[in-house]
C-alpha cells in the first residue's frame, strides 16, 4: 500500500493545548497533568462498565510507573473499536489499568498487536484528552467473530510505503509511526527514519533529509565536534580503563560511526552514533536542527 492519504496520529500522554499561550513551567505542567488525571479517575468511577470490541494497535501494550506510585499502569490502544452492538469508531481508544508489576505479563499477553479483543471497561470521552479513554476491568480470552473488525485488522497489517526518487523506499513502522529505510550514505547498515503522521509531514522530512545528504560531510564534522565538546571530558574523567591514556578529541571523534538518522518535518533531527567502545557500547546521540546546528548531546542505552 502506498502512502497516499494522511496517517492518523497516535495516542500520547500529551493533553489538549491550553488557551494560555505562555509556556508552562515543569511544575505547572506536572500540576496540570495531575489535575486532569484526577478528573479522569473521577469520570471512570462514575462510568458504567460496558463491553467493547476492537483491534489492538501495532504497539500492543506496555507497562509504566509514575514517580511515587507503587502500582504500574498497563496501557494499550484500540485502533478501531465499537461498543458491543454499536457503530464502528475510528478515533483510537486508550485502555489503561493500574496493577502490581507481577500481573502485567498476563494482561499484556491478551493485548497482542492486531488482536481482535473483547474488553469490559469504563469508557470516558473527555475533551481534556485527545482520544477517548477506558479503564479496563477485564479482557476476554474467547475468540471474537466480527467481520468488520477482522477486515480492519488485515488492512492495518498491510505494508505502507513511501517512495522518494533520491532517498529510496521507506516502510511504515506502525508501532512507532515512523517510515524507515536504508541510508548507505550514512554508513554501512545505517538507517534513515522520516517522522510524521501525515503525507505532507513525511514529504517535508524527506526534503530535509535530502538537504542533509547533500552536505553530510559538513554535518558529520559539526555533530562529532559537538559530541566531543560535551562528552570528551566525561570520558577522560570517568570512563578510562586502569591502563588507558586520556583520549584526544581526534581519537574520540574517529570512534564515532553513524548508525541512524531521524528527521522531523520541522527540520530538526537526531543522529545515533556507535561509540566505538568509548562508553562501553552506549550510543552517542546528537540532536540538531538544520537552522540552528547541534543543540544537545546524550548517551543512550
Amino acid at each position: 500500500m502506498s502512502l497516499a492519504a494522511p496517517i492518523r496520529g497516535w495516542y500520547t500522554h500529551a493533553m489538549a493545548a491550553s488557551d494560555d499561550s505562555r509556556p508552562m513551567t515543569p511544575q505547572e505542567h506536572i500540576a496540570a497533568q495531575k489535575k486532569r488525571r484526577q478528573a479522569l479517575e473521577a469520570a471512570f468511577e462514575s462510568a458504567e462498565a460496558i463491553d467493547i470490541l476492537g483491534v489492538v494497535a501495532a504497539s500492543g501494550s506496555s507497562g509504566s510507573r509514575f514517580g511515587g506510585m507503587e502500582d504500574w499502569c498497563l496501557g494499550s490502544t484500540l485502533e478501531v473499536w465499537r461498543v458491543e452492538g454499536g457503530e464502528l469508531e475510528t478515533a483510537p481508544l486508550r485502555l489503561e489499568r493500574y496493577m502490581p508489576e507481577h500481573e502485567l505479563e498476563a494482561w499484556r499477553a491478551r493485548l497482542r498487536p492486531y488482536a481482535i479483543v473483547r474488553v469490559r471497561a469504563r469508557l470516558v470521552r473527555d475533551p481534556l484528552f485527545r482520544w477517548p479513554h477506558a479503564r479496563l476491568e477485564s479482557v476476554s480470552t474467547e475468540a471474537v467473530a466480527d467481520p468488520e473488525l477482522e477486515a480492519h485488522a488485515t488492512r492495518l497489517q498491510a505494508p505502507v510505503v513511501f517512495e522518494d526518487p533520491e532517498l529510496g523506499r521507506f516502510e511504515l513502522q506502525r508501532a512507532i509511526r515512523w517510515f524507515a529505510g536504508n541510508a548507505d550514505w550514512l554508513g554501512p547498515r545505517a538507517r534513515l527514519t522520516l517522522r510524521g503522521t501525515e503525507l505532507e509531514e513525511v514529504r517535508a522530512a524527506a526534503d530535509h533529509a535530502r538537504r542533509l545528504r547533500a552536505s553530510w560531510h559538513e554535518w558529520v564534522e559539526r555533530l562529532t565536534q559537538a559530541a566531543a565538546r560535551e562528552l570528551l571530558s566525561v570520558k577522560n574523567a570517568h570512563w578510562l580503563e586502569d591502563d588507558e591514556e586520556p583520549m584526544s578529541e581526534a581519537a574520540f571523534r574517529a570512534c564515532m560511526t553513524p548508525e541512524s538518522l531521524g528527521v522531523e518535518a520541522d527540520g530538526s533531527f537526531n543522529v545515533f552514533f556507535d561509540d566505538g567502545g568509548i562508553f562501553a557500547g552506549h550510543a552517542i546521540v546528537v540532536y540538531a536542527d538544520l537552522a540552528k546546528g547541534p543543540t544537545r548531546v546524550n548517551l543512550y542505552g
